[in-house]
């Protein structure tokens, strides 16, 4: 699920929100950004992105327009790039306290632990193959259980465990040994991948056009989101991050190739 999509969700149980204040709508959206994103603080412009995903015009000088609502406060500005070798300071915001508390009473419905949506659950069915379906299993049960980080990189293990198995059936499997620098053992068993590394296998499959220049372009980015997510960092992964993470590798790598 997508912010957008996340956030069209949570409006849909606010009656009117069009004919909210404007100081009304923002309080709701910062709750949806601490609750939903997992990012207590939002900036102006994060603001203005979630107008624009309802059809809300932002307004002129909004940011003098949030810092006279009394429901939210301002935070120390983030530092934010504005071009090579310029950095300007963005002012944050966030809910006050009791008013969060307030919104987290009216929308408790949507503060259960992490649901799968239907387009989720439903990738477990299109799987023929038992074992990729184990593995996906263990994705959903790591999403279901909030640990993001983890549901992210069992999902790349169920990705590349598949392409791996594609290129050893894939009528290409010579051209794809020829890709390999000579003098390095070419592939003839699934073990035989794990002596390479996985960005190398990723290249040698789109030279030989196993893989698309889109699939492996998402591949790529995927690849990174996984290595971060691997690796201690301050990386925030939301539940919307991580849905939409799964479900993208799974659609297009996993059931199309």
């Amino acid at each position: 699920m997508t912010e957008r999509e996340a956030l069209i969700k949570l409006v849909r149980q606010v009656p009117d929100f069009e004919k909210l204040s404007f100081c009304q709508q923002v309080s709701i959206i910062l709750w949806f950004a601490e609750r939903i994103c997992n990012k207590p603080n939002f900036t102006e412009l994060d603001i203005g992105r979630c107008l624009n995903h309802l059809d809300l015009e932002s307004p002129s000088l909004m940011d003098s327009h949030i810092r006279r609502c009394s429901d939210i406060t301002e935070m120390p500005s983030t530092p934010a790039s504005a071009g090579p070798n310029k950095v300007i300071k963005l002012a944050t915001f966030r809910l006050k306290w009791r008013v969060r508390d307030a919104l987290d009473k009216e929308f408790r419905k949507l503060l259960p632990a992490q649901q799968p949506s239907t387009v989720l659950l439903d990738l477990s069915d299109k799987i023929q193959n038992p074992e990729e379906k184990v593995f996906l299993d263990e994705t959903i049960k790591c999403f279901r259980s909030g640990a993001n980080r983890a549901a992210i990189v069992m999902c790349w293990n169920l990705t590349f465990s598949h392409l791996c198995n594609h290129i050893l059936k894939h009528p290409k499997l010579p051209d794809f040994n020829n890709a390999i620098p000579q003098g390095k053992k070419p592939i003839s068993t699934y073990e035989d991948f794990s002596r390479y590394k996985e960005s190398d296998i990723l290249d040698w499959a789109k030279t030989v056009d196993i893989v698309s220049k889109n699939q492996h372009a998402i591949l790529k980015e995927k690849l990174d989101t996984r290595n971060r997510a691997a690796h201690p960092s301050t990386v925030i992964f939301t539940p919307i991050d991580t849905e939409h993470y799964i479900t993208h590798l799974v659609s297009n790598l996993v059931l199309k190739l």
